[in-house]
């Protein structure tokens, strides 16, 4: 367990809060997931989000709303309790040692980080696939449950930046989810495209007919973009091919 400071990337105004009498991001005593935001800073009318690094609790500000802040200056302590990570640590080296591992996790821990691996391992398990480089295709039944509501625009699948993380942990470079994004479409947090940025690896959204997929092991996938030079992303034809029992394709 340790204290950490959060700290201001850049200079400028600090702000609490996205608007005036908006609630704060985060108060005093508050629990925070790495990639939550935490403020905004301003400059020259541009408003940058200020992310946590670390999992943990916001002990208390050290920043009034609406202070001056220099880059590298605190803005808040955080107190980081690392049982979760050593306990992710652990699990990945029993993991690659192929070693089992049975968890036990309290109603309190149901949604720390060894609790979200155990997820993904029992949803690797059930594929009969290991992680291994693979693309990963997730199938929550997003889609079939919400398409054609408002709810299949303005909701997602809620993937977790642990569970991007734990892909990359793997090896895979590119997942695929249904819906409209791999983060909440009603905020500008975007803690997955985040990490997906600094990890170096993409993915596809708006993904559908995963149904189709479930159960049928190893395939082949394309998401073929436009060819647009330069570009940061694009709509894509996505398909996949199966391999049947006699080994036509």
């Amino acid at each position: 367990m340790a204290i950490k400071t959060v700290q201001a990337p850049i200079p400028g105004t600090f702000y609490r809060a996205a608007n005036p009498g908006d609630p704060p991001f985060k108060a005093d005593g508050d629990p925070v997931q790495a990639g939550d935001a935490v403020g905004l800073i301003e400059v020259m009318k541009t408003f940058n989000q200020v992310v946590a690094e670390e999992a943990g609790r916001l002990v208390r500000f050290l920043i009034e709303n609406e202070g001056p802040v220099m880059a590298g200056q605190p803005l808040g302590t955080l107190f980081v309790a690392n049982r979760g990570e050593i306990a992710a640590r652990i699990l990945r080296a029993a993991r690659e040692l192929g070693i089992a591992t049975v968890q036990a996790v309290s109603e309190a821990d149901r949604d720390s980080l060894p609790a979200r691996m155990a997820y993904m391992e029992r949803a690797e398990t059930a594929c009969g696939v290991r992680v291994a480089g693979h693309i990963v295709l997730l199938c929550t039944g997003f889609h079939a449950r919400t398409y054609p509501t408002d709810d299949a625009v303005w909701t997602n699948p809620l993937l977790t930046v642990e569970a991007t993380r734990w892909l990359h942990d793997r090896g895979s470079r590119m997942h695929g989810v249904e819906g409209p994004s791999t983060d909440k479409p009603t905020d500008n947090i975007f803690g997955n495209h985040r990490l997906c940025r600094e990890l170096g690896i993409s993915h596809w959204e708006w993904l559908v007919n995963l149904e189709q997929l479930v159960g049928r092991g190893e395939f082949q996938f394309y998401g073929v973009p436009l060819k647009v030079k330069g570009g940061s992303g694009s709509p894509v034809r996505a398909f996949a091919i199966m391999q049947t029992a006699q080994g036509d394709g």
